[in-house]
């Protein structure tokens, strides 16, 4: 886990994971980092698993550009909330429940370089520095 969280949270999921079997220091968490990309690209990993209950989007955008494919969270329960799917370039690895979660990644880990490919391309079509700077150009023509 990347970003703040409270020692009494990070010491409630050791002990869950403990509870279930798990080695407690499967859980990592790393706080405050200096760049997020980087220490994504440090990771040795496979996916990138997104916030809950409520998406997280710019991590979600740095984690396809490195080509993770985000395994992220759909709220059911939040309809008046934005949609935030388009944010992620493959839709099958939305989930609701833990079940579904198990599911998408059981599902996910046999197509994981075209999964790859997809987040990256997404990146490059949709959040990297062209399109950027083409809406930056576009909103600063004057209008005629």
């Amino acid at each position: 886990h990347m970003g703040p969280l409270d020692d009494d949270w990070v010491a409630q999921i050791r002990s869950h994971l403990k509870n279930c079997g798990l080695n407690p220091e499967r859980f990592v968490h790393l706080g405050w980092v200096p760049s997020v990309w980087a220490q994504l690209k440090a990771l040795d990993a496979a996916f990138y698993i997104g916030s809950a209950p409520l998406g997280g989007g710019r991590v979600a955008v740095e984690a396809q550009g490195c080509g993770y494919p985000v395994v992220y969270f759909e709220n059911q329960a939040h309809t008046a909330l934005p949609a935030n799917h388009p944010l992620y370039a493959s839709r099958e690895l939305r989930w609701s429940t833990m079940a579904e979660l198990a599911d998408v990644l059981a599902q996910a880990v046999g197509q994981h370089a075209k999964l790859s490919a997809s987040a990256r391309l997404l990146y490059e079509r949709s959040f990297s520095r062209a399109p950027f700077q083409q809406a930056l150009n576009e909103l600063l023509t004057p209008l005629s």
